[in-house]
């Protein structure tokens, strides 16, 4: 019992520190997590690539694609300068016909803009695909190669066509292939990519903004694949472009297996148009664009929208990566031949597979194209981050009880010294008539009754502030539905995205304006409110950092020092202090990350059309291709947001506390 003692009292010293500097440590934690991922990007603290299938075996067979360069050039003239009167799907289909390939055509059309198009009008597109049957296995795997092919209007023109052509032709004679490999040309982005995977994998089904015809016939299981932008004839760099759907990442080793056979060709290779540093002395420096290549795949990732076709095969676990040629005269010309090797070795090392790709990572981070940075290793930090909120509202639940227990304490100290007292005057006085003892409810902690009323009202008006809230991000949510169900932009002669601004804006407007009309009735509830406000907001940024890391880390860093401001403030009577603490919050409003957004994106420019542009462009991201940032932001982090806002705004009614 002595040893017990002293050890409680430093738990409870340790407590109370913790009590004391609660506001301290959070901020100290944010910080340390920032640093932590920050320190992430030296090559001391993460890893280097490495092979986990060893199946691939890069650049071990021979390449014969060698004398193709005149074939080329003459498929790609076909393709873009000869019959003008003709699409290009057109010629492509005659060139394949003309060279014996089993191809096949399917139609698609979709909406290419939800606001702004009142006669419902759909754009119409065509997809190619061609199939090269496996002579040493049946169909069952395929490995596909996506080109896609610009419009005519686009005035564009993808060279890796006449490529893929000459390739194929030499693959069809070659006895080796175990899989079938898939040539799809496709049209009008990811749009044309999505209906043909889509009718692949039998997703037979029309929806108000898509459709599409069924295959004709189908290949293999698709266990991998490539899609190439060559939109200059020569090239000096191979790009390398890996962002899928809501921060989807193929497998680490395709990766790793694009860039060995680009060295293997002696090309330049970037990631994110950033290449690896050279090593030099400067580690600062080095540093410097380890960090800038890692940012901008968390920028593309953060978005959330595909930076190539590769996002829609992602999307139905194909792994699949972009390979795109760039021009920098600082450097080597890389021709369609040489380019054309690199694929030509993917696709033997694809062959060699007896499973999908598995053993390596699907989450990760690149800050060079030979460094990775895996889960194991970033999601720490950013637990750091997400503590410093948790620690906060923790403190804040169990200070009260922390304080009611302290003051128990002492006097139950209190009434023990007094009783060992009056046991030693007894004793020095000689009587053997024992001391009058010590009443029971003296010594032990006083016993509260449980107040059932006083609970339930307080989270009742918890529950009645959360619903308000939610009930508020659900109108955001369907204000586009509203537009168009009802024809509002017609009715009151306005543009569609405009009108959408508008609304949304006047929903966060009204919804401040109500919230803020309330009082709550005591102090506890306004802080069970804001508990559970900040540690539901801190969950759903931990379990969304889980699926798209960039989204959740850059949102956590933004989000967690206002949350922490007005979880510091909260206790104060200023109503100045009050009045900062709100407005710092409204900087992380959804409405204002959108207007930072349209700042980055304008480098320091703003305008009203640029911002109705990215707030349209977020929905129908969301629409069309299942980007998931306009769901987060409306039913999700805008009604924690409001919640946050207006408990840090409320007055409090003190003669009912």
């Amino acid at each position: 019992m002595t040893t017990s003692k002293p050890s409680k009292n430093k738990v409870k010293k340790l407590l109370n520190l913790v009590f004391m500097h609660c506001n301290k440590i959070s901020f100290l934690l944010y910080l340390a997590g920032v640093g932590w991922f920050c320190a992430l990007m030296d090559p001391n603290f993460n890893g280097r690539c490495y092979f986990s299938e060893n199946a691939l075996l890069p650049g071990l067979t021979d390449s014969y694609f060698y004398d193709a360069g005149e074939s080329i050039n003459n498929y790609n003239r076909r393709i873009y300068v000869t019959k003008q009167s003709q699409s290009r799907m057109n010629r492509i289909s005659e060139i394949l016909q003309e060279n014996d390939f089993e191809f096949y055509e399917q139609s698609f059309n979709f909406k290419n803009k939800m606001f702004n198009n009142p006669e419902n009008e759909f754009v119409n597109g065509t997809n190619v695909y061609a199939f090269i049957r496996a002579r040493r296995a049946s169909s069952t795997d395929s490995i596909i190669i996506n080109i896609p092919i610009p419009r005519k209007e686009e005035n564009l023109k993808n060279y890796a066509a006449g490529k893929v052509i000459a390739l194929a032709k030499q693959m069809k004679n070659q006895v080796y292939w175990a899989k079938d490999v898939i040539i799809l040309f496709s049209e009008h982005g990811t749009n044309g990519a999505n209906a043909w995977i889509s009718s692949y994998n039998g997703h037979n089904f029309q929806q108000d903004m898509f459709s599409y015809q069924p295959l004709q016939s189908r290949a293999g299981s698709l266990q991998a694949g490539v899609v190439l932008e060559f939109m200059n004839i020569t090239a000096n760099l191979i790009n390398l472009k890996v962002e899928g759907l809501n921060g989807q990442l193929p497998n680490l080793d395709l990766f790793n297996l694009a860039v060995k056979l680009c060295r293997h060709e002696r090309a330049h290779v970037t990631v994110n148009n950033m290449l690896s540093p050279t090593g030099g002395r400067d580690q600062l420096d080095n540093w410097k664009k380890y960090f800038e290549t890692a940012w901008r795949m968390m920028k593309f990732q953060f978005v959330g929208r595909p930076t190539g076709n590769h996002g829609v095969f992602l999307k139905h676990k194909v792994e699949t990566l972009t390979l795109e040629g760039k021009r920098d005269n600082r450097y080597a010309k890389i021709d369609l031949v040489k380019s054309g090797r690199v694929i030509e070795g993917m696709c033997r090392s694809l062959n060699n597979l007896m499973e999908r790709l598995h053993q390596s990572f699907f989450f990760y981070l690149l800050p060079s194209t030979d460094r990775y940075i895996s889960i194991g290793v970033y999601m720490p930090p950013l637990g750091l981050i997400l503590a410093a909120p948790l620690l906060q509202v923790l403190c804040m639940h169990f200070a009260d009880l922390f304080k009611s227990s302290s003051d128990d304490d002492k006097d139950h100290g209190d009434v023990a010294n007094k009783d060992e007292s009056c046991k030693e005057d007894v004793a020095e006085e000689g009587d053997e008539k024992p001391a009058t003892p010590v009443e029971v409810t003296k010594v032990l902690p006083k016993l509260k009754l449980y107040d059932v009323d006083n609970f339930i009202g307080v989270w009742t008006e918890v529950a009645t502030v959360l619903t308000f809230c939610f009930f508020n991000g659900i109108i955001v949510h369907y204000v586009p539905e509203i537009i168009s169900r009802f024809n509002l932009s017609s009715l009151f002669y306005f543009d569609s995205k405009f009108l959408f601004l508008f609304l949304i804006l006047a929903a966060h407007i009204v919804a401040v304006t109500m919230g803020t009309s309330r009082r709550f009735k005591n102090a506890t509830s306004c802080k069970r409110a804001h508990e559970c406000g900040a540690i539901f907001l801190v969950v759903s940024l931990g379990i969304v950092a889980v699926v798209n890391y960039s989204f959740g880390m850059l949102l956590s860093i933004f989000v967690v020092p206002p949350i922490l401001l007005v979880g510091g403030t909260r206790v104060s009577t200023s109503r100045n202090v009050k009045r900062f603490a709100a407005g710092v919050f409204m900087l992380i409003a959804p409405l204002s990350i959108i207007c930072f957004i349209c700042l980055y994106l304008n480098n320091g420019g703003f305008s009203i059309t640029g911002l109705a542009d990215i707030v349209t462009d977020i929905y129908e991201n969301d629409r069309l291709n299942g980007v998931w940032t306009y769901r987060f932001a409306t039913l999700i982090y805008f009604p924690f947001w409001l919640k946050l806002f207006l408990i840090s705004v409320l007055n409090i009614d003190a003669t009912s506390s």
